[in-house]
C-alpha cells in the first residue's frame, strides 16, 4: 500500500474541538451513559473546520450521516436490549494524570461537551508520586453482567501490599434504592495498584505490581463448580461471612463480580491474570518479557456474549489475549486467558528478528500488528498476514471496531491514519493539533467521531469527513446476529412466516405439520417475549 499525498482534488474537510479541561488527560473513551442526562445529540456545527488530505482514489459522496438522538427512542434508552444493541457516544471519559476521572456530556447541542461528573481515587498505596499510567474501559457487556446494586463505598481503602493481596473489602450500609450500579473502567497507576471505577466514583481496587501498572484490562471469565465451592470455603473462614444468597449488600456485590476478572502488565514486562478466588482476587503469571525493562505488545479480546446475555442461548465465551512473542522470535499467539492455551495456530510475522513490534489491536479473527512504519493485517480463519499500510512516521498505536474501521496514530508528525479493512483502503490521514505522540486514540464508527489525546495531554474530539458518510466508513456492523438470537426476534419471524403461508391456496401434509410446529414455537416463545419488542429490532429484519 503506498502513500497517500496531498492532492487538491482528494482533500476533505474534517471538523474538530477540545475538552474543557487544563488537567493532563493520559486516557479518554467515548462511552455510552446507560443513566442519560439530557437529550439532543452533539450537532457537526460545533466543530471547527480543518482540511486533511484523503486517499485519491476515493470518491467522495455527498450524504451528510446521520446522529443518534435519545429522543427517538424515548423509554429504551434505559432497556438492556437498547444499552447492548445500541451503543451510542453521548458521553466521553477522561482518566487525568492525577487520578481523577471526569465525564463530559456530549448531548447538549447549544453548549457543546459539558464536564457532569469528577472524582478522585483512593490511592490504595501511601505513595508521593502517584501517577495514572494507562486505563481502559470495561466492554459494555461485562459492565451489563457484572452489574451489582448500589452499595456505599468504604471511607477509607483498606492496606493493601504486593501482588498477592486480597480485592478491596467492602463495608457497604443497608439501602433500599433498586438502582444497579455498573462497572465502566480500570485504571492502573504508577504504584503498581488497579482502581476500577463506575459512573459515578471508584468502586475498588488491589495491588497489582510493585512497579508502575503500563497496560490494563477487563475481561469475564464464567464461573465454575470449583470456584463457587471455593467462594464458599472461603467465606466459611472469614469473620465477615457472605453466605450466597444473604441479604447483605456485600454478598450482592460479591456474587455480582464473581465473573470479573482483569489482565495486567507491568512496566518489567509481567503480565498477571486475575481472577477471584473466592473472597480474594489472586494472579497467575501469563508471559514475561524475555528482556528486562522492556514490555510486549498484547490485547484483550472479549468475544460478544450478547446472544446468551440476551436469549440464554450457549454459555460466555472465554475471553483471548492476542500477543507477540517475547524474544527474537516474532509470532503472534491467540491464547485462553482461563487456560493460557494457544486457541489459533501461530502466525509468524514478516521483518527483520531485530525489528520490534510497535503496537497491535485484535478482534475476533483478525489482528493488526504495526512494526515500525508498517501495519499488517492478520486473518487467523486463513493464517494469513499482508502488508496494508507505510506510514511515514513509526506507528505506535492501534484501534480497530468490529465495524471495520480502524486508526493507527504514530510518534510524531502528530499524525493518525484511518483505514477500512472490507474494502482494504486508506480514507485518509489527520494531524492532531496538540502535538505527538499521541497516548490514546477512540472510535466511535456510527457517529464517525475520535477522541484522541495528544502529547501535551490535550482531549481533541474529531469528526470525520461527512464525504465518508456513504462509503466504507459507513459499513457498520448492524448486530443483526443478536437480533435472530433473542426470544422475541424468533416469535416475530415464525409469526411472519405463518401469515405468509397463509397466501397460499395450496396445502399438503407436510405444509399442515410445519404450520402445527410453527404455531407451538410461536406459543412457547410469546412466554417470553415483553411487550413493544418490535420497536427495538433492526429494520433490515423486515418484520411487519
Amino acid at each position: 500500500m503506498g502513500l497517500h499525498g496531498t492532492e487538491p482534488h482528494g482533500r476533505a474537510m474534517w471538523r474538530s474541538l477540545f475538552l474543557p479541561l487544563r488537567e493532563r488527560v493520559v486516557f479518554a473513551s467515548f462511552i455510552t451513559m446507560l443513566c442519560p442526562l439530557q437529550s439532543p445529540q452533539l450537532q457537526p456545527g460545533q466543530f471547527s473546520c480543518r482540511e486533511a488530505s484523503s486517499s485519491t482514489d476515493f470518491q467522495p459522496p455527498t450524504t451528510a450521516g446521520r446522529a443518534y438522538s435519545p429522543d427517538e427512542d424515548g423509554a429504551a434508552t434505559r432497556s438492556p436490549l437498547f444499552a447492548l444493541c445500541g451503543e451510542r457516544a453521548d458521553a466521553i471519559v477522561c482518566v487525568l494524570a492525577d487520578g481523577k476521572v471526569v465525564f463530559f456530556d456530549l448531548t447538549d447541542e447549544h453548549e457543546g461537551p459539558k464536564e457532569i461528573r469528577r472524582f478522585s481515587t483512593r490511592k490504595l498505596r501511601t505513595c508521593t508520586s502517584y501517577k495514572a499510567t494507562c486505563a481502559s474501559i470495561i466492554p459494555l457487556e461485562v459492565t451489563y453482567m457484572c452489574r451489582v446494586s448500589a452499595v456505599t463505598q468504604p471511607t477509607t481503602a483498606p492496606p493493601l501490599s504486593g501482588s498477592s493481596c486480597n480485592s478491596a473489602i467492602f463495608k457497604p450500609e443497608p439501602t433500599g434504592s433498586d438502582r444497579a450500579m455498573y462497572l465502566r473502567g480500570v485504571v492502573g497507576s504508577s504504584d503498581g495498584s488497579v482502581e476500577v471505577f463506575s459512573e459515578h466514583g471508584f468502586v475498588f481496587g488491589f495491588v497489582a505490581h510493585d512497579v508502575p501498572v503500563v497496560a490494563v484490562a477487563a475481561i469475564y471469565t464464567a464461573e465454575d463448580e470449583d470456584a463457587v465451592q471455593r467462594q464458599e470455603v472461603a467465606s466459611k473462614k472469614r469473620d465477615f461471612k457472605l453466605s450466597p444468597g444473604s441479604d447483605n449488600p456485600g454478598c450482592q456485590f460479591e456474587i455480582s463480580i464473581v465473573g470479573l476478572g482483569f489482565v495486567t502488565c507491568s512496566s518489567d514486562g509481567v503480565v498477571y491474570v486475575w481472577k477471584r478466588d473466592g473472597l480474594a482476587i489472586k494472579p497467575t503469571m501469563f508471559e514475561k518479557s524475555a528482556f528486562p525493562s522492556r514490555t510486549f505488545k498484547w490485547h484483550v479480546v472479549q468475544p460478544s456474549s450478547r446472544e446468551w446475555l440476551l436469549s440464554g442461548m450457549g454459555a460466555a465465551r472465554t475471553p483471548l489475549v492476542v500477543h507477540i512473542t517475547p524474544g527474537m522470535v516474532h509470532e503472534i499467539r491467540v491464547r485462553s486467558s482461563v487456560t493460557f492455551r494457544d486457541v489459533e495456530p501461530r502466525i509468524k510475522l514478516p521483518g527483520s528478528p531485530f525489528s520490534r513490534t510497535t503496537a497491535i489491536a485484535a478482534v475476533e479473527n483478525l489482528a493488526l500488528v504495526a512494526r515500525g512504519k508498517k501495519v499488517y493485517r492478520v486473518n487467523f480463519a486463513e493464517s494469513r498476514c499482508e502488508r496494508i499500510l507505510t506510514a511515514l512516521h513509526t506507528v505506535t498505536g492501534l484501534y480497530l471496531s468490529r465495524a471495520g474501521l480502524a486508526v493507527a496514530t504514530c510518534d510524531s508528525g502528530s499524525m493518525l491514519y484511518v483505514l477500512s479493512l472490507d474494502p482494504m483502503s486508506v480514507l485518509g490521514r489527520y494531524y492532531v493539533r496538540g502535538g505527538g505522540p499521541l497516548y490514546s486514540v477512540s472510535l466511535h464508527p456510527d457517529s464517525h467521531l475520535l477522541a484522541i489525546v495528544s502529547g501535551d495531554g490535550t482531549v481533541e474530539v474529531a469528526l470525520m469527513p461527512e464525504a465518508w458518510n456513504d462509503g466504507a466508513a459507513n459499513k457498520v456492523y448492524t448486530r443483526s446476529d443478536v437480533m435472530n438470537s433473542i426470544q422475541a426476534a424468533r416469535a416475530l419471524y415464525c409469526l411472519v412466516g405463518m401469515h405468509k403461508r397463509h397466501g397460499d391456496a395450496s396445502y399438503n401434509a407436510a405444509d399442515v405439520m410445519l404450520q402445527a410446529a410453527e404455531y407451538e414455537s410461536l406459543l412457547l416463545a410469546r412466554m417470553a417475549v415483553p411487550e413493544g419488542t418490535l420497536r427495538y429490532l433492526h429494520p433490515a429484519t423486515e418484520i411487519a
